[in-house]
């Protein structure tokens, strides 16, 4: 099987964002992050080698730029793709050099933009990285209690498809996003806490582009709280979400969440997670008593 290659490239864009744009012959994404929040762009039909990348975001922007080696190598990773403590392999090591061409591109309400006719970057070898597993410290709980809970509340099937997500397993999460390149500053989070996380799915440009918006978080032992019989739970998250909300799983479908909560994310701004199309399911599921 043919090794495939991967370029890469990282600038800093207006408003304190970093802008990575990773490309391979099976597409090109462009990630903005700030914070622990985050815009993906991936251009299905973009295409990057050894020579180059060329990518169309439609009326965001557009990259056509050649790669010009510079006759350097490295075995390091990029200080800004992955988390905390990942290892390269040995032996692979990264052709370095420079990107010349049109680079550019303007978020949504203008919330980063970059525009380059120059940038540094590399050409990567596929590899595999080994992280150390970080395992959830939080799962809305009180010690003592041996089954692990998530919440789970979703906003239909239809684009933009938005989710939220509190408690077990949500840090494994988000870091496969890390390993993957996308900078969600998990070594700024609390070790101790219950995860957060909301994610809003969109499709541009008659399904060419995608576009994944990620906010994370991590709370205080209290910003997720279970009632005995996995019946209800609330949530009170710390920013980039504000508000609360509460799932009560024996109820009608249409108030089972209810609430204030909402979240910041990239190009969106604020949006709420408790219109009324939401669904949700807590899990492990609690029985509701049964009617008279």
């Amino acid at each position: 099987m043919a090794q495939r290659d991967r370029t890469q490239f990282a600038v800093r864009g207006t408003h304190g964002y970093k802008i990575l744009v990773i490309g391979s012959s099976e597409g090109v994404t462009l990630i903005a992050s700030r914070r622990h929040t985050a815009a993906l762009y991936l251009d299905r039909e973009g295409y990057a080698s050894p020579l180059g990348i060329e990518a169309d975001f439609g009326s965001l922007g557009k990259i056509s730029a050649r790669f010009r080696a510079s006759g350097r190598f490295t075995s390091r990773l990029p200080n800004i793709s992955v988390a905390r403590g990942c290892i390269p392999p040995r032996g692979v090591l990264d052709r370095l050099g420079t990107f010349m061409g049109e680079i550019r591109f303007r978020g949504e309400n203008d919330f980063t933009s970059m525009n380059r006719r120059r940038v540094s970057g590399r050409v990567s070898p596929e590899r595999v990285v080994r992280c150390p597993a970080r395992e959830d410290s939080g799962n809305g709980q009180d010690e003592g209690r041996t089954r692990p809970v998530k919440l789970s509340i979703g906003g239909g099937l239809s684009f933009p498809l938005t989710s939220f997500e509190a408690g077990h397993n949500v840090m494994p999460e988000v870091a496969s996003l890390a390993r993957s390149g996308v900078s969600l500053g998990l070594s700024r989070l609390p070790d101790k806490g219950v995860p957060f996380k909301s994610e809003v799915i969109e499709e541009r440009r008659h399904f060419k582009m995608l576009v994944i918006r990620i906010a994370v978080a991590k709370g205080s032992k209290g910003s997720f709280e279970v009632d005995d019989k996995h019946r209800s739970a609330s949530v009170a998250p710390p920013s980039p979400f504000a508000g609360s909300a509460h799932y009560d799983g024996c109820v009608a479908p249409r108030s089972a969440w209810r609430g204030s909560l909402s979240v910041s994310l990239p190009g969106r701004g604020r949006i709420s997670l408790v219109a009324p199309r939401f669904g949700g399911e807590l899990s492990p599921y609690g029985h509701c008593p049964r009617s008279p």
